[in-house]
């Protein structure tokens, strides 16, 4: 075999040189770099010189793998190899249009099967044999419920010219008032769905505009887009968005977009990924989730329709008592709506918390109520209460309510909160409540809600020729302010207003049973030693004079 010449040997060589050559430039720089860090704050490096250290620090430990930018690589690939692959890309990109047009996007993720739990856990069978009633059947108002309203977020920010929408303080400069707006809050009532964004249709024109076999809107539907809290626009790290798209770990629905009409096709995948060309707001479909993520409480919703009486339960996880729900609903009714929440007793004094702020160690009360009860953290109240001054002066009430604990609770829920400190600010993230825990909640609402009513006279004088005498219920909660905002004592029953103390009460239920057993006591005391242990079963009542025969 012929020796190789140098000429064959200089493209080598040359490499080789050139390797050298770029070690003892890399091994001069980390010699500088390591002068200067014994001698200056690495902390203080700017961002590029900390990225030219590293690459410096991974080309010296793996000089076989990084290459100077100078040497050329080149690779041969066979055809046949490139034919296959454009062979499978094509048949990839047919099977993705061929299920993209058929599978409706709404049957892919956890929202249905989010649906059905929570359909078999609230809503009983209509009387028509349906799972849910249609949200048009809705007609609360014919009972003397109030007007239903189901809040739920859409992503559509932009107007009609693609801007996003001004702030209120660019209103005011442009010498306009600042109005309510939903920001993204998409409503489902009886009468109309929409936004101030997409605008309004009547509910039951909007319910024939749902396409396909397994997408309906009716309560249970509503209800579920309202809670449906996991969803990948909703996360602000973009990272963990695209983690759960591609696990599919979303919930809510597509739903037809109420400025378009009517859909002319079903919610399918192909049909969505070409409407991203298109502005939001002129998109056929809409991506409705978790009304939360807009305002948490719905008290904005209320508020922009001036409710006179507005009764807000928040029951949201918050176990420090931190009411941020509660001050972002607030800063968003005064910034969009010129709503100021006061004191009852003044129209310039800040409402304020304090019935609901957790106790400190350092109450003299708390102590009796640990050494009672082993509770913990305590509140005055589970409620306050605050004067709503609307834009045109009127006035209206807010009884705001947040589970609590006072430390007159029963002992079932002072036990329960021993072997589960967390309760009643358990979090979302338990999705799997057990028998104990459901009744404990329960019960605790009970008592809140009896709290709170106990401060009304008896219900028929709640009843006018409305439904509801809105006028007549503030009055009664205002003027109970001070007794509901402090519970550290049970409230005593108001009494009754047709009852006569000259007149002794039957007695109840549950005192006839008393007088039985006190019977039954006496007749047993009576009696010499223990029948059972004496070998006779003839007992005679005290009541009948007669005895009951020995059973054979």
């Amino acid at each position: 075999m012929p020796k190789p010449s140098a000429a064959d040997e200089s493209p080598s060589n040359a490499s080789q040189d050139r390797k050298q050559a770029a070690l003892k430039k890399r091994i001069a720089l980390l010699q500088t770099y390591e002068q200067e860090a014994a001698t200056q704050n690495i902390a203080r490096w700017s961002p590029e010189k900390v990225f030219e250290l590293n690459v410096l620090l991974l080309e010296n430990r793996y000089s076989n793998i990084f290459q100077p930018r100078s040497v050329v690589q080149r690779r041969t690939v066979i055809g046949h190899d490139q034919v296959a692959r454009f062979g499978w890309l094509a048949g990839a990109l047919l099977v993705f249009v061929f299920v993209g047009m058929w599978v409706d996007a709404n049957a892919t993720s956890m929202h249905r099967y989010y649906r059905t739990r929570l359909v078999k856990a609230f809503i009983v069978p209509h009387r028509n044999k349906v799972e849910s009633p249609a949200l048009s059947e809705m007609n609360t108002t014919d009972f003397g419920a109030p007007y239903h309203l189901l809040s739920a977020s859409t992503g559509l920010l932009l107007d009609s010219a693609g801007n996003e929408h001004v702030s209120a303080g660019q209103s005011f400069a442009a010498g306009q008032e600042p109005e309510f707006r939903s920001v993204d809050s998409f409503l489902f009532s009886q009468c109309y769905c929409g936004s101030q964004l997409t605008g309004y249709v009547p509910t039951e024109q909007y319910e024939g505009w749902i396409r396909g076999d397994n997408n309906r809107m009716d309560l249970a539907e509503a209800t579920a887009i309202s809670g449906a809290a996991v969803s990948p626009g909703q996360v602000s790290n973009r990272l963990v968005a695209v983690l759960m798209l591609a696990m599919n770990l979303r919930l809510g629905q597509w739903i037809p977009n109420p400025s378009r009409g009517a859909p002319r096709t079903r919610p399918n995948v192909l049909a969505l990924l070409l409407s991203l060309r298109r502005r939001a707001r002129d998109r056929q479909y809409c991506f409705v989730t978790d009304g939360g993520n807009s305002e948490n409480l719905g008290l904005v919703q209320l508020l922009r329709r001036r409710c006179r009486l507005i009764i807000q339960i928040d029951a949201g996880y918050d176990p420090s008592h931190e009411f941020a729900d509660l001050g972002r609903a607030i800063r968003t009714a005064r910034i969009h709506g010129g709503v100021r929440l006061v004191s009852l007793n003044s129209n310039t004094q800040d409402f304020s918390t304090a019935s609901l702020n957790l106790a400190h160690e350092s109450e003299a009360w708390l102590s009796e109520v640990k050494a009672a009860a082993n509770l913990g953290r305590c509140c005055n109240s589970h409620f306050f209460l605050a004067k709503i001054i609307y834009r045109d002066q009127t006035e209206g009430l807010l009884v705001y309510v947040k589970p609590s604990f006072t430390g007159t609770e029963s002992a079932d829920l002072q036990q329960y909160r021993r072997e589960h400190p967390e309760f009643p600010h358990q979090p979302t993230s338990d999705q799997f409540y057990d028998r104990d825990q459901v009744e404990s909640y329960r019960h605790l609402g009970y008592r809140i809600g009896a709290a709170l009513v106990s401060a009304l006279p008896p219900a028929r004088d709640l009843w006018t020729d409305k439904a509801i005498n809105t006028e007549t219920l503030c009055q009664w909660f205002t003027e109970s302010a001070d007794r509901l905002q402090n519970l550290r004592t049970p409230i005593t029953p108001e009494p009754s207003i047709t009852a006569d103390p000259t007149v002794p009460e039957p007695p109840t239920a549950a005192e006839k049973a008393s007088q039985v057993m006190t019977q039954l006591v006496a007749a047993s005391q009576s009696l010499q030693g223990n029948p059972w242990h004496q070998g006779t079963d003839d007992i005679t009542p005290p009541d009948t004079g007669t005895s009951r025969p020995k059973p054979k």
